[in-house]
């Protein structure tokens, strides 16, 4: 998992995510490879699909890694989980939906 594409580090600088996953540690966020929790909320990745609280999405694993890159900054950030129009918007961020 990565904020940035490897290639991009000498553009953009370190990789943070594993301090951004710290932080979302610490405000209540479980994390495994293929799953995300906080209180009530869930994302995982199985089968081509991303699984959430609020509906079932086709999913590549790259467009899995940049969401569940979104989700831990979110959660870093906010101490909180996505509601589902800041979930929604994640989703086309990371290009797993469109308008």
């Amino acid at each position: 998992m990565a904020y940035i594409n490897p290639a991009d580090k000498a553009r953009f600088g370190e990789d943070a995510t594993p301090e951004a996953l710290k932080n979302a540690e610490r405000a209540g966020l479980r994390s495994g490879p293929n799953e995300l929790r906080m209180g009530n909320f869930y994302a995982r990745y199985a089968g081509g699909h991303v699984e959430t609280s609020y509906g079932r999405y086709s999913a590549d694993p790259q467009q899995w890694e940049i969401l569940k890159a979104l989700i831990i900054s979110h959660a870093a950030t906010y101490r909180r989980p996505p509601t589902q129009e800041e979930l929604r918007d994640m989703l086309f961020a990371a290009g797993v939906t469109s308008l």
